[in-house]
């Protein structure tokens, strides 16, 4: 059967418009389940630290399989749209999560992104991109176990 998408919307584009309507909803229901079980934050509490899950929760998150919590945009992949857990560059030098990317290669053989041919040997470890990921991860678990951050008046 052939599919038809609307004028000036490739089948990449269209994917992707599934894939930010999915994480949109899923982002709206994990926002409604942490306001229905959470209690109510003070007024003076940071919007940050109010927002962060423990790391007890973020821990069963991730056993699951789930999203962990994407502190910085650009640790997002843009494939999958969650946290890169094993990022890898391509050629053109645009990062993505490795099991994703490495499928993309092979089902379609080009970057979702250049369109360019690739193929899953030219793929290589973004090492500095993991490690920043792990750091901001440490650093928000820290914050969290600190508890709510307290506004300072001048």
């Amino acid at each position: 059967e052939r599919v038809r998408w609307p004028n000036g919307l490739s089948a990449e584009g269209a994917r992707k418009v599934v894939e930010n309507f999915k994480f949109k909803q899923n982002a709206a229901a994990r926002a409604e389940k942490q306001a229905s079980g959470a209690a109510p934050a003070s007024s003076s509490a940071a919007p940050t630290a109010s927002a962060a899950p423990s790391s007890t929760s973020r821990s069963a998150e991730e056993a699951d399989g789930g999203d962990a919590e994407v502190h910085v945009e650009a640790f997002r992949c843009p494939i999958t749209q969650q946290l890169m857990r094993d990022p890898m560059v391509t050629p053109s030098g645009h990062s993505y999560d490795g099991p994703a990317i490495r499928k993309v290669a092979q089902q379609m053989g080009f970057s979702p992104q250049t369109k360019r041919r690739l193929r899953s040997s030219e793929l290589v470890p973004n090492r500095a991109l993991r490690d920043a990921i792990e750091q901001t991860a440490a650093l928000a678990a820290k914050l969290a176990a600190a508890g709510p951050v307290k506004a300072v008046e001048h």
